[in-house]
C-alpha cells in the first residue's frame, strides 16, 4: 500500500461528532481509512479500526503515527 502523508490539524473535521468504525483494516479497509484522514472526515478520536494481525496493526500505527 502506498503511503500518504495526513496533515490533520490543517482544517477541522467535517464531520466532528460522527464516530467511524473500520471493521477490518486490510486492503480496502486501509484505503477507507487513508482517504478518512487524508481528507480530515472525522476527527481523529473518534476513528476505530480492527485488524487481524498484530503485525498490521503495527504498520498501520507507525503510518499514521500522531505525534
Amino acid at each position: 500500500m502506498a503511503e500518504i502523508a495526513v496533515e490533520a490539524t490543517q482544517i477541522p473535521a467535517q464531520l466532528p461528532e460522527v464516530r467511524v468504525a473500520v471493521l477490518g483494516a486490510g486492503k480496502m479497509g486501509g484505503i477507507l481509512l487513508q482517504a478518512f484522514l487524508k481528507e480530515n472526515l472525522f476527527a481523529l478520536e473518534r476513528i476505530h479500526a480492527t485488524v487481524s494481525h498484530p503485525e498490521r496493526a503495527l504498520a498501520l500505527s507507525t503510518q499514521w503515527a500522531w505525534t
